[in-house]
């Protein structure tokens, strides 16, 4: 797999603080309106999308590569591991006291306010290939040059957890975030650092959310 060593760390560096200016208008919610709350997330997750494919280009072409070589464990994976993420998050619902996490509630007024193939497009395709490139791709692979590579997978999944956290009141919920991101992680490291295995996981799931949200809301 390509190194991503010929994109500048600066770059990486303005990439990365660039998506957390996502959460941090979430954070700071009182200060807008949920409509231009909302405007300023699409638009952002829009410009990381295009940004992210064409600075990350060489490494998703390798993906390419690797998934066509690798279908069929491609597929097993998948079909497995979304087993064991269903069987968790249900135990963890049924065990612990899990409610509705902001940034639930946040795509809700999303979904209510803009287009259905608008949102479909932007939250359920261009965010998780975001969030992959960052959590995945950056915290993991690269990284992993630096820190043991289970180590960077937990380092991914606590900083996906408590950044999809727009509030301290909000910590409880973080245990749904926690799951699926070692599932990403893990999936992401026995896929061979084949980025577009998590990334169809984590589509598949947004989208699986949001399409009964936008024909129903």
């Amino acid at each position: 797999m390509t190194e991503t060593r010929n994109v500048p760390i600066r770059t990486i560096i303005i990439f990365v603080l660039a998506y957390c200016l996502i959460f941090a208008i979430c954070f700071f919610q009182h200060l807008y309106t949920i409509e231009v709350r909302s405007a300023m997330t699409l638009v952002l997750y829009t410009v990381l999308f295009i940004a992210g494919i064409f600075l990350f280009r060489q490494h998703l072409a390798d993906s390419w590569q690797l998934l066509k070589k690798s279908i069929f464990r491609s597929l097993l994976l998948l079909i497995g591991f979304y087993f064991i993420f269903v069987l968790f998050s249900a135990l963890a619902y049924y065990w612990l006291p899990i409610g509705d996490a902001a940034n639930d509630q946040n795509v809700y007024q999303i979904a209510k306010a803009f287009p259905p193939i608008l949102v479909l497009a932007i939250l359920g395709i261009m965010g998780p290939i975001v969030e992959e490139l960052v959590y995945r791709h950056l915290l993991i692979y690269r990284l992993s040059s630096r820190i043991p590579v289970w180590g960077c997978v937990l380092l991914s999944s606590i900083l996906f957890g408590l950044l999809h956290m727009h509030s301290f009141s909000d910590l409880t919920n973080i245990v749904p975030y926690l799951t699926i991101s070692i599932i990403l992680g893990t999936l992401y490291v026995v896929s061979k650092y084949n980025l577009l295995v998590p990334i169809i996981f984590h589509t598949f799931n947004n989208l699986s959310a949001l399409i009964p949200l936008v024909l129903y809301s």
